[in-house]
């Protein structure tokens, strides 16, 4: 079944990401976190780019920040259809990819 508890990203993924959020799909439990974490990631805790400047995403960013969306989507219906959880890290993996080109 789910719920293995908490799992701790690789050692080299905490050294490369500001911040580490916690999240469970099969419960929701961290999404608003990741959704602050995600926006501070782009547009600073006031949504500025730190000089007081409103952020704007290049055309990249946008088509990554899609593909991340697109990629956890498949997960929820992989979820809902109690797919394997072995089978969550494609999706995880291509969400995770997304971001980092955004």
């Amino acid at each position: 079944g789910h719920g293995r508890g908490r799992v701790e990203p690789p050692d080299p993924w905490k050294d490369a990401f500001r911040s580490v959020v916690h999240t469970s799909v099969v419960n929701g439990t961290g999404l608003e976190e990741l959704q602050t974490a995600v926006a501070e990631l782009v547009a600073g805790p006031d949504g500025t780019d730190g000089h007081g400047v409103v952020w704007a995403a290049s055309q990249r960013q946008v088509e990554a920040l899609y593909r991340a969306q697109e990629a956890l989507d498949h997960l929820l219906q992989a979820i809902e259809m109690d797919v394997p959880e072995d089978c969550f890290t494609v999706d995880l993996r291509a969400a995770a990819m997304a971001l980092g080109e955004a």
